[in-house]
């Protein structure tokens, strides 16, 4: 049977949880209350897995959803602390989909959905096995989107993994300054947010990671190899974005350049919304 190995980001803690053929899951008409796995091979897999996600999401300052429900095929369901919904699939080439009240979403893919395995639910964690080569896929809902923890167990592991972006119509997605990601809606407002991406190795230490863009795809690059200690976690963490909650005043460039220019701003430097009322032109259409 195959052993996945989970570090938590700055804990010397390394949980082997023992992925399953198969779980079942105890499911709930009521979003308010949580998931339940009544049946899996061995009680060390959810003790484990339920351990080492508390953990994971302690560190990266996301809380685990408490409304969680596990369908009977797997599908995971989870309302965040503003009334968004976080869907996540149990077959890994379906798109795990944030919805927020207003009914804007955002589709993200699994890195290496083709290959991963069906997911297996432990206590409301989603893991897709064999992603990659010596590559796992964790994903659990939190207070405010989704934590995606990609595990890497060995130097055949990529170190490129792509989180596939469906955006709303005519909306985008750009890099932020701190290093995370926002998705735009057609107007230019955020709808949702990507954390900075942290990867830790089996000792704790900082592994070298970034995002990247190729058109609509997040990459996250991990720089790994021979003498890394493993395994290694990365982690993107996805926030849905509602409200009065704006971040464009942290974004780069690019992004605030092409909303304005979108919207027939004349501008020849750019920064935060209310700059562009005073310093921009804009043409007469």
């Amino acid at each position: 049977m195959k052993r996945l190995s989970i570090v938590v980001l700055g804990v010397t803690v390394v949980a082997s949880l023992a992925v399953a053929p198969s779980a079942t899951a105890q499911t709930s008409s009521d979003l308010g209350e949580p998931a339940v796995v009544s049946a899996v091979e061995d009680q060390m897999v959810l003790d484990e897995a339920t351990a080492a996600a508390e953990l994971a999401v302690t560190e990266s300052g996301t809380t685990q959803a408490d409304a969680v429900v596990v369908s009977p095929t797997g599908d995971t369901t989870a309302r965040t602390d503003n009334g968004s919904v976080v869907q996540v699939p149990a077959d890994p080439t379906q798109d795990v989909t944030l919805t927020a009240p207003n009914g804007q979403s955002v589709d993200v893919g699994v890195p290496g959905a083709a290959d991963a395995a069906q997911a297996v639910v432990v206590d409301g964690t989603t893991v897709y096995a064999d992603a990659a080569p010596q590559t796992d896929v964790v994903v659990k809902p939190t207070t405010e989107g989704v934590q995606a923890l990609v595990t890497i167990d060995g130097p055949a592991a990529p170190t490129g993994f792509d989180f596939p972006v469906t955006v709303p119509a005519g909306g985008q997605i750009a890099l932020g300054e701190d290093g995370g990601a926002v998705v735009f809606d057609a107007t230019g407002s955020p709808v949702a947010t990507v954390a900075t991406p942290w990867a830790r190795d089996a000792n704790g230490n900082s592994v070298p990671t970034r995002f990247v863009l190729e058109g609509s795809t997040l990459r996250q690059i991990v720089e790994h190899h021979q003498t890394t200690a493993y395994p290694v976690v990365a982690d993107p963490a996805w926030f849905v974005v509602w409200g009065a909650r704006l971040i464009i005043n942290v974004l780069v460039g690019q992004a605030t350049k092409w909303w304005y220019e979108r919207n027939g701003y004349n501008c020849t430097t750019y920064g935060p919304w209310w700059w562009h009322m005073v310093a921009c032109a804009k043409p007469v259409r």
